[in-house]
């Protein structure tokens, strides 16, 4: 008996085919993961800070303590 030929023609395109398969694949789950586990979160919690904050009052509060060199502190 004598042992089969290595199949080698065309070797080279199929790994890189099934390479970028593999990572288009494991891309699309890192972004998936990333805005799931890291982007959603700071974006809710930006919009929880933004529904009470006021600017008008934070502004009162720098101006008060003399932060602003365009608006006298005491008035």
């Amino acid at each position: 008996m004598s042992a089969a030929k290595p199949a080698l023609r065309g070797f080279f395109a199929r790994q890189v085919k099934r390479d970028l398969v593999i990572s288009f694949a494991i891309g699309i789950v890192a972004c998936t993961a990333f805005r799931q586990l890291y982007a959603e979160p700071i974006k809710h919690a930006y919009a929880e800070y933004y529904k009470t904050y006021d600017a008008q009052e934070h502004f009162e509060s720098m101006r008060k303590k003399g932060y602003l060199q365009s608006a006298d502190p005491d008035d």
